[in-house]
């Protein structure tokens, strides 16, 4: 962890709970089972490990750092809400197939995981992916074939994906550009 100490939130059946200190210690030694939310907003990080051992939470937010890079998400587990809005992020090991909300807006991706099956919020507003990319993207959501979702696009290129978007339209798809 960079810094190796911060503040972070949970929700443990309690209003709030939170720890102040080493973090890599927290997530290596506290009981994350019920833990609902993980939450390392706007502390300053750099880097980040250990996403993966918290398969009993249900959102990882990491909005507001200086993160460059995603390490492995719980590849099982609850996790339905993952987001690291406004940071430097460039790369994304994996989405977990329990994911329905994604917000990955204003970093410097080039390209994302696979879409899970059941992402009904994506956040993919100021990156850097080509048209081709959003058209790849917006054409696995397609295949997922849920309907009423909703995918923010401001900033990107959508010149290649009328089809796409007019297809998730039908589909009763908010697409915000």
């Amino acid at each position: 962890w960079t810094p190796a100490s911060g503040i972070v939130y949970w929700e443990e059946n309690n209003p709030a709970n939170f720890h102040v200190g080493d973090l890599a210690f927290f997530l290596a030694n506290a009981d994350l089972n019920n833990m609902g939310v993980f939450d390392l907003s706007a502390v300053t990080l750099t880097a980040v490990t250990g996403l993966d051992l918290l398969v009993d939470v249900e959102v990882i937010i990491l909005d507001n750092n200086l993160l460059a890079s995603i390490p492995a998400l719980p590849a099982t587990g609850h996790l339905t809400r993952f987001t690291c809005t406004t940071n430097k992020v460039t790369s994304i090991v994996n989405f977990p197939a329990s994911l329905t909300d994604i917000e990955v807006g204003d970093n410097l991706l080039t390209t994302i995981p696979t879409i899970p099956p059941l992402v009904t919020f994506l956040g993919l507003s100021v990156n850097l992916f080509s048209a081709a990319t959003v058209n790849t993207i917006l054409g696995q959501l397609v295949t997922n074939g849920l309907n009423n979702g909703q995918v923010q696009l401001v900033g990107l290129d959508t010149s290649a994906s009328a089809a796409n978007i007019a297809i998730l339209n039908g589909r009763g798809w908010i697409i915000v550009t």
